[in-house]
């Protein structure tokens, strides 16, 4: 049987030019300390983070709760993360300024 090709909500949505950069700047930086790796995970990778911020872009996608700006060149969610100071941290994204022909992608996001 095959497997089933996994599609990401969130890529379709944003452009993240150094996505895993992003990720480890949340996990380590920016969110309350808690290990974002499975337990039988050799190399970090935050791949509980990376499900987490999936599963909740395409929750709240699906709710109508990714807000955008009336001009459409601004779009944020609360990602549900805290800092270490419980200060919620939104996901903001601005409108990708350089597309190229073919290339549909009308934000460039960042975490």
């Amino acid at each position: 049987m095959a497997k089933n090709q996994f599609y990401s909500e969130l890529f379709k949505f944003a452009l993240f030019p150094n996505y895993d950069g992003a990720v480890s700047f949340l996990a380590d930086t920016l969110a309350d300390k808690e290990n974002w790796d499975f337990s039988d995970t050799t190399k970090k990778n935050n791949s509980i983070l990376k499900n987490y911020l999936e599963f909740t872009f395409r929750k709240l996608l699906q709710e109508k709760k990714v807000v955008f700006t009336t001009d459409n060149k601004f779009a944020c969610f609360n990602t549900g993360l805290v800092t270490e100071n419980l200060e919620d941290i939104f996901a903001f994204f601005e409108q990708y300024k350089n597309p190229k022909q073919g290339f549909i992608t009308p934000v460039k996001r960042h975490l």
